[in-house]
């Protein structure tokens, strides 16, 4: 059985593999101009036959998510960062922006390998039988990762979101082996698990699990694995822009390893230029294959616990990442999904005129709770707060409530205020 799912360059010189990733940059970049207008502009005098390094790249401008939200709506679904013709799109995925995700045929092929790199790396094998735990519908999750198992290999059962208990009936009627849950939903498991008198160590046959899409507490990892009777837990990271950066090996060794056919610098958010080796930072991703959807230097906005290089306990030589630890900017994920506060205004914005609102992201357990508090003028109106959350969950797909409080009192207050202990 092979040992890296990419092959020898995963435990290559690092030399050697930045030296082949730069060619593909170099390639990529200088005729991705004339493919997207986006590029066309952002780029404009700018030689990639001069990309060369890492200094080189780092003086590229990087592109950020707001930006390409608003590219899109003012030219719905692709944008202008489309670079290929839209009769080659076969795949569009549509998440909370809105903002569409899209492939040709040839890049939805890269992005399955890079989904089974990523399983691969974290220990699933041929003979697992995996649970995917994550919504099947519109976003980039559950077709995505249920394709990546199965190239691996494994017996996929498409779980989905909710049905806590049907998910427990389940892996003990298909000897279920592995499984993908966001942080909070297998605590939600294992709290149903409790409730049931169940004891993972017996009734169930877990061997690994992922868990990705949400930060997550330093001693989240250890404390998941004693209850769910020592199964391996296992991370990966990466975003709908770029959907699989770096994997954590299956020796568990802690850090995430770089996707080796990815270029990944860890930067600092106010220079946009990489920080010192092990100091936190910015991840930013290239991706020289991709040809609809192009990313050069997108700014992901989460923060690593830092960037490290040399030979992993698993003998890769990819460099590595650590915990995310939060995000820079204004655009937070809750339950797995960003929140734009834009998109919360247009929710809003059917009910009647709010100008001022603030998010309030908490963790009471093991589930973010998003409040959304509205200045209004009549803070006691009658059934306001429901009509305004129930337009906020069209709008963003997430439940929240609503607190109304009277004009003023949200003044000099942040728009995010994420109270999270992470």
């Amino acid at each position: 059985m092979q040992r890296y799912w990419k092959g020898d360059i995963e435990a290559a010189d690092p030399r050697r593999r930045d030296r082949r990733n730069f060619e593909l940059l170099r390639a990529f970049g200088t005729e991705l101009p004339g493919r997207s207008p986006f590029y066309g502009n952002r780029l404009q005098g700018v030689d990639f036959a001069e990309i060369d390094s890492w200094d080189a790249l780092a003086d590229l401008p990087v592109v950020e998510k707001p930006e390409i939200l608003a590219d899109q709506a003012a030219n719905s679904p692709y944008g202008s960062m489309i670079g290929c013709h839209p009769d080659e799109i076969v795949r569009q995925y549509i998440g909370p922006g809105p903002q569409t995700t899209y492939w040709t045929a040839a890049d939805e092929k890269i992005a399955v390998d890079d989904g089974a790199w990523a399983f691969w790396t974290n220990g699933f094998r041929p003979s697992d039988t995996v649970d995917i735990t994550i919504m099947y519908h519109w976003v980039i999750a559950g077709t995505l990762m249920d394709d990546a198992c199965r190239a691996i290999g494994c017996a996929t059962i498409p779980g989905g979101i909710g049905m806590n208990e049907q998910h427990l009936n389940v892996w003990r009627w298909s000897n279920v082996s592995a499984v993908f849950a966001f942080p909070t939903f297998l605590d939600q498991l294992g709290d149903a698990a409790s409730e049931a008198g169940l004891d993972p160590a017996n009734d169930f046959e877990l061997r690994v699990i992922t868990v990705s899409g949400e930060q997550r507490e330093a001693d989240a990892k250890q404390r998941m694995s004693e209850f769910w009777g020592g199964a391996a837990i296992r991370e990966f990271y990466g975003g709908s822009e770029v959907p699989f950066i770096a994997s954590e090996s299956e020796d568990g060794s802690g850090d995430m390893h770089i996707n080796p056919d990815l270029i990944v610098e860890v930067v600092d958010p106010e220079t946009m230029k990489p920080v010192p080796e092990g100091s936190p930072g910015v991840v930013v991703a290239t991706d020289p294959r991709r040809r609809a959807y192009p990313m050069v230097r997108y700014f992901t906005g989460d923060i690593t616990a830092g960037l490290t290089h040399g030979v992993g306990s698993s003998g890769r030589t990819t460099p590595r990442i650590g915990r995310i630890l939060g995000r820079h900017g204004d655009i937070p994920r809750v339950k797995g999904l960003f929140v734009v506060p834009g998109q919360v205004g247009d929710g809003l914005s059917e009910i009647g005129v709010f100008e001022t609102f603030q998010l309030v992201v908490t963790r009471p357990g093991h589930q973010d709770e998003l409040t959304i508090r509205v200045e209004t003028v009549d803070p006691e109106a009658s059934g306001l707060a429901d009509r305004l959350s129930a337009a906020v969950k069209v709008a963003t797909r997430l439940t929240a409530d609503v607190e109304l409080v009277a004009v003023g009192t949200l003044r000099d207050q942040p728009t995010i205020d994420d109270r999270r202990q992470l």
